[in-house]
């Protein structure tokens, strides 16, 4: 099933999250973003999961905007707090 590859995928992006800046939430993850969208983001823009497949989640906070893509980019460079 291609959504559960790709919600897996979300797992790793927290993860990667976690061992990136030591929590699932760093400060960097801003007010516009939360925890879940950026796991989303992250695993589309490092790991490979698909966009859509994500968004298709019925919790609105695994959606992924600018915002969250913005945070995992900052995240994947570092930036944590």
């Amino acid at each position: 099933d291609i959504y559960f590859a790709d919600a897996m995928r979300h797992e790793i992006g927290h993860y990667m999250i976690y061992r990136r800046c030591g929590t699932v939430e760093p400060a960097s993850i801003g007010s516009e973003a939360n925890a879940e969208s950026t796991a989303s983001s992250y695993a589309v823009l490092y790991l490979g999961a698909n966009a859509n497949t994500l968004n298709r989640a019925s919790d609105s906070r695994y959606h992924m905007n600018q915002a969250s893509d913005n945070a995992a980019a900052r995240i994947h460079a570092g930036q944590c707090r």
